[in-house]
């Protein structure tokens, strides 16, 4: 099992860490959408995946949502606020140790 963790470092900086992928994403910050990045996270072990859409209105947060079907994995998710950065939800979630996450949008 391993751990992502997801949270915004600044104005346009998203910090993805713990799996796969992971790096540091610039946020699409080019028009008025709150919505400034999709994440997919696959497991291919499990066949299953969730995305995670970046939201950012003057603070940063993180929708998940089902990638394939209406059911979420079996993944344990914790959310906590400014643990890391003040203006960030820090999302972490505990995923099979295959898991990859790759920008899709």
């Amino acid at each position: 099992m391993k751990t992502l963790r997801m949270y915004a470092a600044s104005d346009d900086l998203i910090e993805v860490k713990g799996i796969e992928g992971a790096d540091e994403y610039t946020a699409n910050m080019r028009d008025n959408s709150p919505f400034m990045a999709t994440f997919e996270v696959r497991s291919e072990s499990e066949d299953a995946s969730i995305e995670i859409h970046i939201v950012y209105t003057g603070s940063w947060a993180f929708a998940v949502t089902p990638k394939d079907g209406p059911e979420y994995p079996a993944w344990a998710m914790r959310r906590t606020w400014g643990t890391i950065v003040d203006y960030s939800e820090t999302l972490e979630v505990f995923v099979p140790d295959d898991a990859i996450i790759r920008r899709s949008r």
